[in-house]
């Protein structure tokens, strides 16, 4: 496969806020200058102040995975109704989750049951893909993204070069995502796979097949 290159949408970086959705500031609308001597504002034959000054752009929401992002996930995860240990040899049970202290699957579990772990656990990574990015990109791009999270963490993220060219507006390479391909310090062919597919995600919109 040829080492595509592709340039991070250059839209200027957002501002956070606090809450949910958009924020607009002022209410759009121009008060007349009211100094003595000062003539009012003519207005055009609509009715509208012409020099009425434009409220400013809204800002990105806080974007969400697809259901393609998940059937993503799921696909490089793959489904286990019984515990395995990882590449870096942690327990896990299902679509990739990670057991934590206190969680019993002696019995296994089913495939739905998976499903509904998968949709928990990848909100932790929707949300730290959120939190780190400041350019706008499109929903393949933000999958992309989350399926790296989802199985590397939101600290190597936010330690990537990947997530600083793209909030930088610089270049983004397939070594980017490759980069990440080690478990145990040992290049993982299955990693290499994943990140490979990520990286076609990200700047050719291929979600790949089953």
């Amino acid at each position: 496969m040829t080492n595509q290159i592709v340039q991070a949408a250059s839209y200027p970086p957002l501002q956070k806020t606090q809450g949910r959705g958009t924020h607009r500031s002022g209410t759009g609308k121009k008060e007349r200058d009211k100094r003595p001597g000062h003539p009012p504002q003519r207005r055009s034959s609509g009715g509208q102040n012409q020099n009425q000054a434009q409220p400013p752009p809204a800002q990105n929401q806080q974007m969400s995975l697809s259901s393609q992002g998940v059937d993503f996930i799921k696909k490089h995860e793959g489904y286990s109704s019984q515990i395995y240990n990882d590449s870096a040899g942690n327990p896990t049970i299902g679509y990739g989750h990670l057991i934590k202290p206190g969680e019993n699957f002696s019995n296994g579990i089913t495939q739905q049951q998976a499903t509904a772990l998968l949709a928990q656990d990848a909100q932790s990574a929707v949300a730290a893909v959120n939190a780190k990015l400041t350019a706008k990109i499109s929903q393949k791009q933000f999958d992309a993204l989350v399926d790296f999270t989802y199985n590397l963490g939101a600290k190597n993220l936010g330690k990537s070069t990947l997530i600083s060219n793209i909030n930088a507006g610089k270049t983004v390479t397939q070594q980017n995502f490759t980069d990440w391909n080690r478990a145990g310090g040992k290049v993982v062919k299955g990693l290499t796979i994943r990140r490979t597919d990520e990286y076609d995600l990200f700047t050719r919109g291929i979600y790949g097949g089953p």
